[in-house]
């Protein structure tokens, strides 16, 4: 577990994947000894985040703050609070885009694990359809070419959305293993297969 992250770009779905599974790990760390706190970035000043960091907890040595949309835009003040971070803090920051000539940014990319989490282009379905079969074997199901090309035509590049129809295919599928086509038109939205 690091103990700054940034996290950025459109594919919101991905970071919050990537948040959860930080939580998990901290919470697996700490159990009862950690206290999570998630901020709006769009609402709060690097002030208020430098205050937050700054301030021990009352109840648990440990915290992991997460720190939603935020746009580094008034962060003088954070820079030094993440250059000498309290032990037991981790700090999870997630924006749209970064701007990297930013001196915080810079520090950032050095000291923190900083991923950057892209929508798949339009000409990248191979990889989408990859990743539709890589999210239903986590559930340990196949998908066969067709149905997952057929996702991907029906949803296109929402992530968030394929992945919300993989678990009703699966949730659909019972025992079975192996996704097709026809169990995907079974549990679409009639409106979402009218144009197929």
């Amino acid at each position: 577990l690091s103990h700054i992250y940034l996290f950025y770009g459109e594919e919101d779905f991905l970071i919050d994947e990537e948040i959860l599974s930080i939580q998990n790990k901290a919470i697996k760390l700490y159990a009862d000894q950690l206290t999570i706190e998630r901020l709006d970035g769009k609402s709060i000043s690097g002030k208020e985040i430098s205050g937050i960091i700054s301030q021990p907890s009352l109840f648990n040595p440990n915290r992991l703050i997460i720190v939603i949309d935020y746009d580094f835009e008034e962060c003088d003040l954070l820079l030094p609070c993440l250059k000498n971070m309290p032990p037991g803090l981790f700090l999870v920051f997630t924006s749209k885009k970064i701007d990297s000539r930013k001196k915080i940014i810079k520090y950032l990319k050095d000291a923190a694990q900083v991923a950057e989490f892209k929508p798949f282009a339009p000409w990248e379905e191979y990889k989408l359809i990859s990743w539709i079969s890589s999210r239903v074997g986590k559930y340990g199901k196949s998908i066969n070419s067709e149905a997952a090309a057929f996702l991907s035509e029906i949803y296109g590049a929402s992530l968030r959305q394929v992945s919300i129809e993989i678990d009703k295919v699966v949730t659909y599928l019972g025992e079975g293993t192996m996704i097709r086509k026809e169990n995907i038109i079974d549990t679409a939205v009639a409106g979402q297969i009218n144009a197929f």
